[in-house]
């Protein structure tokens, strides 16, 4: 649906009328992680793998560690795996990597991994050394592959590969990956391409010895930072000497110690584990991590479109300080209950669109776009009351896949401006242009 139109609320306006929105979740649901089970066996007798999630990060819907590991759990139970899950990026029992097969960790990296942490003095990086010695898998998947230079050498005999500061890049782009290796971990993987913070241009072991890339693709030269540009993360001189070149996103690892590892620089973005191709591609890793085999179709991976939505991370405001900032939105979402008429629409490049006829219909959190609304199509939405311009964020779920879109807008009594940015851009800065913008008028008498 995305690519039919320069957003995602463009293509929303042209295929409405065949769609109708599912009834959304009660506000809250989606915060409720109390079903999870934490630190225990969920099948036991059954090959363990230690699940660690990582402390909340980032914004709604980015860097999901908590919901995304809940997928993960829940995924590798129907393989007969027994995925046995941590929270706030370390077990608070030690004693549950006792009998794991595998560890895997998904959570933020660089200098505050929590694997690279102390507990009462006590090194859970030589905890986990000590772990991989005797056999035991290992996958990193996102922030989790960076680590500090001077780690490379407790980390490479590890993972065979990691994200180092000032050699690796980490921009988001649409990896389009159309061919794989012949490995477990790509059976059942069909080709697809996915808009993600794909990091590249790993520092690997040397010669990449035992290292199988898994995914791989050519990014496009400008995310590998301006010429002359030496930043951490956002481009340097060794990285601009390859352009045009494949780059690797995932690679399977076979250590010397007879063990097995995976790097995954992917899923910044919790709704791309709504893809199926995306979850069964880790899922089969987890399992090749662990030495489980993995059926020649790959593993299963059943998920139904509403378990996107579930186990999130709540990172609204919070205490006195939420309740000031949120005073502002709150008055703004009251204002624009309701039932609202594009008066005017523009695509990406400013070009005017016909969609006169569609209406913008506003309910709790909601909002509903189409031609008609009763049968319009709709998703979350968020205010940021407090910024300049102000800031709204919808979030919209199409076949078990959760867009999001970042916007800006301007409220004056019946009269409403929108300008959102296509889905993985970044937000509009101002409403002064008319790319991507929407203008709207009140319709009814909801608050007058």
């Amino acid at each position: 649906m995305v690519g039919r139109a320069w957003c995602l609320l463009a293509g929303i306006l042209l295929i409405a009328p065949t769609l109708r929105a599912a009834d959304p979740a009660p506000a809250d649901a989606m915060y409720d992680q109390s079903g999870v089970l934490l630190e225990q066996d969920i099948l036991p007798g059954a090959p363990k793998i230690v699940l660690i999630a990582g402390s909340r990060s980032h914004g709604p819907g980015d860097h999901e560690f908590f919901a995304g590991t809940a997928i993960l759990q829940k995924m590798l139970k129907q393989n007969g795996v027994n995925g046995v899950m941590a929270r706030e990026g370390w077990p608070k029992d030690e004693k549950v990597f006792e009998g794991a097969v595998a560890v895997m960790i998904y959570a933020d990296g660089g200098g505050g991994h929590p694997m690279l942490r102390k507990d009462g003095g006590k090194s859970r990086l030589e905890m986990m050394k000590g772990l991989l010695a005797k056999g035991v898998g290992f996958a990193n998947l996102h922030y989790a592959v960076e680590y500090p230079k001077e780690s490379d050498k407790d980390v490479l005999p590890m993972l065979g590969g990691y994200f180092e500061p000032f050699w690796s890049v980490n921009p988001t782009w649409m990896g389009n990956f159309k061919s794989f290796p012949e490995h477990a971990i790509t059976r059942g993987v069909k080709p697809f391409s996915i808009r993600d913070e794909w990091y590249y241009h790993m520092k690997f072991v040397e010669g990449m010895k035992g290292v199988t890339p898994i995914l791989t693709d050519v990014p496009p030269d400008n995310t590998r930072g301006r010429d002359g540009t030496n930043d951490a993360h956002g481009g340097n001189p060794e990285v601009q000497k390859h352009k045009g070149e494949p780059e690797h996103m995932a690679w399977a690892y076979e250590r010397p110690d007879g063990g097995r590892s995976f790097g995954f620089t992917g899923a910044h973005y919790h709704k791309n584990w709504g893809d199926e191709n995306f979850r069964r591609l880790v899922v089969n890793a987890l399992m090749w991590t662990a030495k489980v085999e993995v059926p020649e179709g790959g593993a299963k991976v059943e998920m139904d479109a509403g378990e996107l939505m579930k186990n999130m991370d709540d990172k609204r405001p919070k205490g006195k300080a939420g309740a000031a900032a949120g005073a502002a939105p709150k008055a703004d979402q009251q204002q624009l209950q309701g039932d609202w008429q594009v008066v005017s629409a523009f695509d990406e490049k400013g070009r005017p669109v016909a969609a006169e006829k569609a209406r913008f219909v506003f309910k709790g959190d909601v909002l509903a776009i189409g031609p008609d609304p009763k049968d319009a199509m709709g998703g979350k939405f968020r205010l940021d009351a407090n910024q300049k311009p102000k800031q709204i964020d919808m979030v919209v779920e199409d076949g078990g896949v959760l867009h999001k879109q970042l916007g800006v807008y301007e409220l004056e009594k019946d009269s409403l401006k929108i300008n959102f940015a296509g889905e993985g851009r970044p937000r509009p800065a101002d409403l002064e242009g008319k790319e991507g913008l929407f203008v709207l008028k009140r319709v009814g008498n909801e608050n007058k």
